[in-house]
């Protein structure tokens, strides 16, 4: 309702129209979608395991009505999550979704141009459902960079030319919205894709030519749109991740650290919001002090490393990390196959598939990021493709596949 837009538009629920449709659509072509099924893919046991200690959490949370508001949107997504694998099942599709999920990222920068920045320099109400925050958008749209960089990179000049158009937007979107660990993630990400492009022994014709290439443009575009509020707000990055010595610091690691004093208390999870919920019994009163100047009565983690942990204690959380161990080993195996295969697009994608993680995870760190849904969008997409990947594979490298993980 926050939108310019808004006022000719009937008052409907667009999204559930838009799911029962896609339901339906799954129930009427379901005999056709066989490819991808949950028992093909190592990784559904622990993301069945955390939706399910998700449930149990209900038992301890710190207010069980507000964890269930909050674990119903969990598991919505979840549902059409599953919907979503199920129907990508040919890397054409795949590519749609993935360059449709750049468009999008693409008109969120688009809407940043057109609200412009706030008296704070900020730009508000730009955001998606589930990403409302400018911090937590900016997180949700740099994944998209590694993929254009991978799609500028090997598809035709019309394309080429087309998400150029998209990348500008983009780009000049994170700059108006001036998120720091947004940045960093971006950085981090960037810089991992150009790295397997320049060093890995596995190349395409004129691969380091188009390294100097995208780097460039990347390199101009940025100078061209960087202006001093930007400058200036990159320049504080350093002293925002310094821990201070005193106990009474307000560094963004003095929260971090407080979930292992809340865990001490709460092994099995606090539950979500549980952290804001118990921050007064455990933060120090120059940090609530802080908290209260910005009109705030809680404090959140900002992490969501420590979100994840703190929402879901050490065994909810063990889940998750052997979630990300057994798409790291998925992955490895997929990057072989494609190898032996000589299928260096996949072999790629990969690459781009890990480095949009790495930026989503580098702007996660700094922000409540666990239940984004793009993570989650991300973590189905690298799915997607080991699983389409390795379902073409000869049966003799399928087999010695399954072998070595049984070993």
């Amino acid at each position: 309702n926050d939108r310019y837009w808004v006022g000719p538009l009937s008052n409907i629920s667009f999204s559930f129209i838009s799911v029962v449709f896609m339901f339906g659509s799954f129930i009427i072509y379901n005999k056709k979608c066989q490819t991808n099924k949950l028992s093909n893919i190592p990784e559904a046991k622990w993301i069945v395991a955390m939706a399910v200690y998700y449930i149990l959490v209900t038992l301890v949370a710190i207010d069980p009505a507000l964890h269930r508001t909050y674990l119903a949107s969990y598991l919505k997504l979840l549902l059409i999550m599953y919907i979503a694998f199920r129907v990508i099942d040919t890397r054409q599709k795949l590519e749609y979704a993935l360059l449709v999920y750049i468009l999008g990222s693409a008109y969120i920068g688009y809407e940043a141009f057109s609200a412009g920045r706030n008296d704070v320099g900020r730009i508000g109400n730009i955001g998606t459902v589930d990403a409302p925050g400018e911090n937590s958008i900016a997180a949700s749209m740099i994944p998209a960079i590694p993929l254009l960089l991978y799609f500028i990179w090997l598809k035709p000049l019309k394309i080429k030319l087309i998400l150029a158009v998209l990348a500008v937007f983009i780009i000049n979107g994170m700059i108006l919205i001036n998120s720091r660990g947004a940045m960093i993630g971006a950085g981090a990400g960037t810089c991992y894709f150009f790295f397997y492009m320049i060093f890995s022994r596995f190349k395409l014709p004129k691969q380091r030519l188009m390294v100097i290439v995208l780097s460039s443009l990347m390199v101009i575009t940025v100078i061209r749109f960087a202006d001093d509020l930007f400058l200036d707000r990159m320049d504080s990055i350093e002293s925002e991740a310094e821990v201070d010595e005193n106990a009474d610091g307000e560094g963004r690691m003095n929260f971090w650290l407080k979930t292992f004093d809340m865990l001490e208390d709460h092994p099995l999870g606090m539950g979500i919001w549980g952290y804001q919920l118990v921050s007064p019994q455990y933060l120090s009163t120059t940090q609530l002090n802080a908290a209260k100047s910005e009109g705030l009565s809680l404090r959140a983690v900002h992490s969501m490393w420590f979100q994840g942990l703190s929402e879901l204690g050490w065994i909810g959380f063990s889940f998750f990390i052997l979630l990300l161990i057994s798409m790291y080993r998925r992955m490895k195996l997929t990057i072989k196959d494609a190898l032996n295969k000589k299928d260096l697009e996949v072999y790629y994608l990969i690459i781009a598939l890990q480095a949009s993680m790495l930026c989503f995870m580098g702007a996660g760190s700094f922000i409540d990021a666990f239940r984004l849904e793009v993570f989650y969008w991300l973590i189905l997409f690298i799915i997607c493709a080991c699983n389409l990947s390795l379902n073409n594979s000869p049966s003799d490298i399928k087999n010695s596949l399954t072998i070595k993980r049984k070993r």
